[in-house]
């Protein structure tokens, strides 16, 4: 019995070690392989809902090869339409440098200014003989003179509106028409007088260009006489040209004020030959101040007979100012207008508004039929 004992011991403990020995060598398998969770289906992600939504973005990229970005240039290029890449040239090319032909012009132009000044006496002509660098400087020293005279010059209209502004305040006789306009002619030079100064000190040459393109810079004293005749012919075919385009604008001014109505103040400045330059507040400002000029000159002419005493380029001249004329008529016909305009603005008012509307419904009266 005790041996029987014995053994059933020694079995049991030979197989609690098996037991122990296999429950070791599992745990170590489990720690040494991970356990892995089971993998959930995929299901597809929901839309973002913005309560506020912006614009999207587009994708930028980082780099892009040189022949990715000139293939796309040249696509651009080509479904932009034709106009559009005419234009945007031609806006590049004008923006670089003038083109040959307009240097050309400008250059033939000034030779033709001096070489009419020359024949006129207005500057003396080079010597006979004398090789291209003495007449080019020739002809400088002789343009800075006619510039140092007509400078002098506004000093010395300086002093004669100072004496006739003397005698109108000690009493002496009053003020005539064609001393007021000399008047406000020297006005206007000395505002010019500063800036032409320091253009002829610094860079002279481009005094011709200043002429072709921006003659209000220049003094009257400082203008040579084929500048004017052409500054005066722009401005006639500028005020016809306006004068054919916005007609019935113009026409309009009849049955009310012109200046209420769209393009009213440009048409009007073109036709009156006033600058046309700036926003609609700056031409009425020049209007209101051309019409108050006009005003006072008509009241002048009426106290000078009608303007009997007037010669036949300064009737023009005053039918022009008014904007009811545009081209050449006879004498006769000239002062017939300017009687029929003094005899039509004689009637007193007393509102300066009623006056100019007087006034711009007369010319629209007087607007010659374009075709």
């Amino acid at each position: 019995m005790l041996r029987q004992l014995v053994v059933r011991q020694a079995g049991r403990h030979v197989i609690q070690r098996r037991l122990l020995a296999n429950n070791a060598l599992n745990s170590s398998q489990e720690k040494s392989t991970p356990i892995t969770p089971p993998q959930l289906p995929n299901k597809p992600s929901r839309s973002k809902l913005e309560l506020r939504p912006g614009p999207t973005k587009q994708p930028t990229t980082i780099s892009q090869s040189p022949s990715s970005s000139t293939l796309t240039s040249k696509h651009d290029k080509s479904t932009l339409p034709k106009d559009s890449a005419s234009t945007s040239q031609s806006s590049s090319s004008t923006t670089t440098s003038p083109s040959p032909a307009s240097i050309s012009e400008i250059t033939q132009t000034a030779k033709e200014d001096l070489k009419h000044a020359q024949e006129h006496g207005v500057l003396a002509p080079p010597p006979e003989g004398v090789s291209w660098a003495r007449r080019m400087l020739h002809q400088a020293i002789e343009l800075f003179k006619f510039y140092y005279r007509g400078i002098k010059m506004i000093n010395t209209h300086r002093l004669q509106v100072a004496a006739i502004k003397q005698r109108i305040q000690s009493g002496g006789a009053p003020l005539t028409r064609q001393e007021a306009r000399f008047i406000d002619t020297f006005g206007h030079d000395v505002k010019k007088l500063v800036p032409f100064l320091i253009t002829v000190l610094i860079l002279e040459e481009i005094i011709p260009l200043i002429a072709l393109y921006a003659p209000s810079m220049l003094p009257s004293t400082c203008i040579l006489p084929s500048q004017r005749t052409r500054i005066h012919e722009k401005k006639r075919d500028k005020a016809v040209d306006y004068a054919r385009t916005y007609r019935p604008v113009l026409a309009s001014a009849v049955a009310g004020p012109i200046l209420d109505k769209q393009h009213g103040a440009m048409a009007l400045c073109a036709v009156l030959r006033i600058s046309t330059m700036g926003p609609d507040i700056l031409r009425r400002r020049r209007l209101n101040k051309h019409m108050e000029l006009v005003r006072n000159d008509d009241e002048m002419l009426a106290k000078e007979d009608m303007g009997a005493r007037l010669g036949d380029s300064e009737v023009v001249q005053a039918l022009e100012e008014r904007g009811i004329t545009f081209g050449d008529m006879p004498a006769a016909d000239a002062r017939n207008r300017l009687t029929w305009w003094l005899k039509a603005v004689s009637k007193p008012s007393t509102d300066p508004a009623g006056e100019s509307t007087i006034r711009q419904s007369l010319i629209a009266q007087r607007l010659p039929s374009f075709k």
